[in-house]
């Protein structure tokens, strides 16, 4: 059993999420965040997990091919959650992932900075490329990074100058703890 602290689903809105260019030429569409419905280009989903709207990047429409750029670190920012009287927080979300191996291009999940899940390689071999073909829940522990009982939560692409994929698509992001005793009563040590 679990209690929801908050759940979005991007059908009614974005979220509240940002996105922003870490690094690389800024060039059209090198910030490639977009929030709609996927289109199936370079091996993106063909529709959202739930309902219409997912974020992902680059959705495949206009001029757009569906893939993340070379050489860019792009990220997306959820709102802050707010855990007071909430232990074991962590989150819960639906991921169609598609990038090249880690030891060239990295998908990464932080919390508050600070990464919690990651598809970086340890080897040169550069055949390990992360493919996701449906939608995956993936659940990732973020407890451990809310000491001041508050957490924003980022998905980061970055990529080499050399073959690329889809990236990521999230939709029904939830922040969730367990259904204990002192959860349910609010109570933190």
């Amino acid at each position: 059993d679990v209690i929801a602290i908050s759940c979005s689903d991007f059908e009614d809105n974005n979220g509240g999420f940002k996105h922003e260019l870490i690094s690389g030429e800024e060039t059209e569409g090198a910030d490639d965040w977009q929030w709609g419905m996927p289109s199936g280009a370079s091996g993106d989903p063909t529709q959202a997990h739930s309902g219409l709207a997912v974020w992902g990047n680059d959705l495949g429409y206009d001029q757009y091919n569906g893939a993340y750029q070379n050489d860019k670190h792009n990220r997306l920012t959820s709102p802050v959650y707010d855990l007071a009287h909430h232990e074991g927080a962590f989150l819960h979300y639906y991921r169609w992932l598609t990038v090249e191996d880690g030891y060239y291009d990295h998908a990464s999940i932080l919390a508050d900075g600070e990464q919690v899940w990651t598809n970086w390689g340890t080897t040169q071999d550069g055949v390990d490329h992360h493919l996701d073909d449906q939608w995956m829940p993936h659940a990732v522990n973020i407890d451990s990074q809310t000491a001041d009982r508050s957490v924003q939560i980022s998905w980061d692409i970055q990529s080499d100058a050399g073959l690329y994929f889809g990236g990521w698509n999230i939709d029904d992001v939830c922040i969730y703890s367990p259904a204990t005793a002192n959860n349910r009563l609010g109570i933190t040590n």
